[in-house]
């Protein structure tokens, strides 16, 4: 029961957090990402650095059905390949930006 106190408090703290570009300095508007716990819907889902695919790097690819859990997700919506979602800040298995509409429950 403690652990998961810890966690939910955890989250709590992470969800109020506005995440900062290192590079450019750009702030990012995020709010709690509402289901944490998710998987890959498709196979080879790309983790960037930054939630943008022109200007992030990946850093790791999600298998499909591989479980992740987040964080945040972005308040603005995005258009990546005809297709409109929010990034979502994951924490597990890595620490990174996956575009929602590759990610279900």
């Amino acid at each position: 029961m403690k652990n998961k106190n810890i966690i939910i408090l955890l989250f709590l703290i992470i969800s109020c957090i506005d995440v900062t570009a290192d590079d450019n300095e750009i702030k990012i508007k995020t709010e709690s990402a509402g289901f944490p716990h998710l998987v890959a819907l498709v196979a080879d889902v790309k983790v960037y650095d930054y939630p943008d695919i022109k200007t992030g790097k990946v850093i790791y690819t999600l298998a499909l059905f591989e479980e992740v859990y987040a964080s945040v997700r972005t308040i603005d919506s995005f258009r990546i390949n005809d297709r409109i979602g929010r990034w979502v800040r994951i924490t597990s298995p890595v620490i990174g930006w996956v575009f929602s509409e590759y990610l279900g429950q």
